[in-house]
């Protein structure tokens, strides 16, 4: 399995998946104007790397200035696929960064942590 890097544009984030580190890195802002165009490469890659045999833990670091709703269920997928990930026995440590004045974000993490049981979340405000 490969390196799937990503680099930031105007409209899209950076991205960085490392199969041989178990890290999940998605820095940025999201709204392309094709999301599933964009997001098509990240769920291909995260959908192989579900089928390896995972040991030790998986690191998701998510740090997003900006989601639109087309990005944000998109995003609630991927995090779903971790949360199937630690059902079956990984260890899944997911990072949310926000900026410390962005409440839409700080609910947006609130919500996943609400939803997802399995996964070990480490919300973080961030000052600017």
């Amino acid at each position: 399995m490969q390196l799937l890097k990503i680099d930031e544009t105007k409209l899209t984030p950076a991205v960085s998946l490392d199969p041989h580190n178990h890290l999940l890195e998605i820095v940025g802002s999201i709204y392309p104007e094709n999301v599933s165009e964009f997001f098509g490469p990240i769920q291909a890659w995260v959908n192989e790397y579900m089928l390896q045999k995972n040991e030790g833990k998986t690191k998701v670091l998510l740090n997003l200035s900006y989601l639109n709703s087309s990005a944000s269920k998109q995003m609630w997928d991927l995090v779903e696929k971790m949360e199937q990930l630690a059902i079956r026995g990984v260890l899944v440590e997911l990072v949310w960064q926000y900026d410390h004045e962005d409440d839409l974000m700080q609910e947006f993490g609130e919500e996943l942590v609400e939803d997802f049981k399995k996964i070990e979340f480490n919300l973080k405000a961030l000052e600017n």
